[in-house]
This record gives structure tokens, sequence and C-alpha cells, in this order.
């Protein structure tokens, strides 16, 4: 299953996935920026919703992601 959070027409890298997050991780306050997120973006949504109530090992599991690796990122 490929990662619909960050889907476009070209394959991203890693880096600019981490990218990505980082610039989330800024934006304010993490229930807003979701809340937005999630009633804005169809593709987030379906995310979200797909991972509700998994632990994040699990959720990144699921989508290819290594969550080792984004727990020891540095921001």
């Amino acid at each position: 299953m490929g990662n619909i959070l960050f889907q476009q027409n070209q394959p991203k890298s890693k880096n600019s996935v981490l990218n990505q997050l980082a610039q989330i991780k800024q934006s304010g306050p993490s229930n807003l920026l979701f809340q937005q997120m999630y009633n804005n973006n169809l593709d987030f949504k379906r995310f979200a919703d797909s991972v509700q109530g998994m632990t994040p090992e699990q959720a990144f599991k699921q989508y290819g992601l290594d969550f080792n690796q984004f727990r020891n990122q540095r921001w």
C-alpha cells in the first residue's frame, strides 16, 4: 500500500517527507493543524481514519515508514 499522506504524481524522497514533517511541527498547535488538515484534505482524512487506534509503530509500519528513524530525527 502506498503512502497516501504524501501521495503525488512523483515519488517523494525520504528527506522530502522529513522536511514536510518538520514544517508541520513548526506550524503551531498540533490539534488545530490536525483539524484543519482533517477537514480540508480528503487524503489526510483517509490516512487519519486508517490509522485510528494504532500505535505510532503500527501506523508507520503499515505505510512502509521506519518509526525509529522518525523518532531519532533531530529537528
